[in-house]
């Protein structure tokens, strides 16, 4: 048998209903199995996984927030982009308020797990405070690269740290904190070794890749933040429980410069699309003569080309009239120069030549 805990008019409006939403599910429709000590929350109905839904909402997200980087990048702002791999676990907000008192940061509107853009800068700048500073913080202040990069009470930072996001599919697994004296935690009784342990299950994050992105107007903020964050990951971690291994990574990949490779790939179909449109229009403020002398400027002596010209020579310019006959002429004339068929050739190239010749009053 298993027990909610929520209110039972809750419990009859949902009991019907399958809830997609892990965050939902795991914060607030969280069941246990009342036939076993209380500690050992029932993880199997929490599912331990998103669902398929959530994991296409993983997919959608990773193209939107990608389309957001080709709109930040069109408005000339630099970007660095960073995925890594889980190096064996992680979990973010532990300590926040939960029913079984451990909880993990959870978006309160995809349902999927992410690092806030608060936690990835506290890390690199807690990493940085220690490396050039030995921990001062006036010292750190007075530098003016750590205040444009992090910023001050005085100054705002110069580089925007985004959310980071799974970059792929989310998968979980299920840890314990077993606390060996509950008693004296609680602060009712000292240390002692007739004190039962008491497990406390929570959920970590595993294999899982997460995107790193981060903003600024100049690259080289960028480029100096790029050479220590990936140092941060792999050796101070982030989130909770880094001293046992939590939240380090691995498996680093610049994902930068195909952001902007796309981009470039776009502006250049707009380009050409827009010379398509420019073309089209031209065309069309065209006469039908004036179309087919221009169609002659952009042909090569290509086979298929040569036929479409003995087409226009055959079929088109027989049906013109006197002076549209002289536009047409002057085009086949300026295409056979191009190719180097205007002198010479076979019989009935030349015979061609001579009646455009005679159209055009030349000897």
């Amino acid at each position: 048998m298993t027990k909610s805990f929520h209110p039972s008019d809750t419990v009859q409006l949902v009991h019907s209903h399958k809830i997609d939403n892990f965050a939902l599910r795991y914060r607030h429709f969280l069941k246990i199995t009342e036939d076993i000590p209380k500690y050992k929350v029932n993880f199997q109905d929490s599912e331990q996984m998103l669902e398929s839904s959530s994991q296409n909402l993983v997919e959608q997200l990773r193209e939107r927030q990608k389309q957001q980087l080709l709109h930040f990048a069109r408005r000339g702002i630099e970007l660095y982009c960073l995925e890594a791999m889980v190096d064996w676990r992680l979990v973010v907000g532990l300590g926040s308020d939960h029913v079984q008192e451990t909880n993990m940061t959870l978006h309160h509107i995809y349902g999927i797990p992410y690092i806030p853009g608060s936690a990835v800068k506290g890390v690199l700048r807690h990493w940085w405070l220690q490396e050039d500073f030995g921990h001062n913080e006036e010292k750190a202040l007075d530098d003016a690269g750590f205040r444009t990069l992090f910023g001050s009470l005085k100054q705002r930072g110069h580089v925007q740290f985004l959310d980071a996001y799974p970059d792929e599919k989310v998968q979980f697994a299920t840890e314990i904190m077993n606390p060996h004296y509950p008693a004296y935690y609680s602060g009712s009784k000292p240390p002692t070794d007739s004190q039962n342990p008491l497990p406390i299950p929570f959920l970590t994050v595993e294999k899982t890749s997460f995107r790193f992105i981060f903003l600024a107007k100049e690259k080289g903020l960028l480029n100096t933040l790029q050479r220590r964050f990936e140092d941060v990951l792999a050796m101070k971690g982030i989130g909770a429980k880094t001293a046992v291994g939590y939240g380090y990574f691995h498996n680093f990949n610049d994902s930068t410069d195909d952001i902007i490779g796309e981009l470039k790939c776009q502006q250049q179909a707009a380009q050409e699309e827009a010379k398509k449109e420019q073309e089209a229009k031209h065309l069309a403020s065209l006469s039908p003569v004036e179309r087919l002398a221009e169609e002659l400027t952009g042909l090569s002596d290509s086979s298929v080309d040569e036929e479409r010209v003995t087409y226009i020579y055959n079929k088109e310019l027989p049906l013109l009239e006197e002076d549209e006959k002289q536009v047409l002429a002057r085009a086949l004339k300026e295409y056979w120069q191009r190719i180097n068929k205007w002198s010479g050739g076979s019989k009935k190239q030349k015979a061609k030549v001579q009646a455009v010749k005679a159209i055009l009053e030349e000897s």
